[in-house]
């Protein structure tokens, strides 16, 4: 799938390609530093790396590695459970909390 060239010129493509890549770059980034800080402003790396995923799709599309493509979107899917379990999709709120998957046996349950 590589770009029609009389549309584009191959200076403006890389040019878009390059941004795509650093938007990638910085906007990962900073999503995983904001994710660290654990605090309230936490939440808002989600939609860092939700952003940064779009950004690496596009730069994928780009390059025309399809694999880095598939990967991407699994991380879009990622980024958006994690939006979505912060309460930063509108119309879902998924911030219950699921059951563990491993039962605590009573003897190692706090007092």
């Amino acid at each position: 799938m590589s770009v029609d060239s009389s549309v584009l010129s191959p200076e403006l493509v890389a040019s878009l390609i390059t941004a795509l890549e650093w938007g990638s770059c910085v906007m990962g980034l900073l999503g995983a530093l904001v994710l660290a800080t654990n605090t309230r402003i936490s939440r808002w790396g989600w939609l860092a790396f939700f952003l940064a995923n779009l950004c690496s799709v596009g730069f994928a599309v780009g390059i025309e590695r399809y694999g880095l493509m598939l990967q991407q979107l699994g991380f879009v899917a990622t980024s958006l459970l994690g939006m979505a379990r912060t309460g930063l999709l509108p119309g879902v709120d998924l911030r219950t909390s699921p059951a563990p998957l491993i039962e605590t046996p009573a003897h190692a349950q706090p007092r």
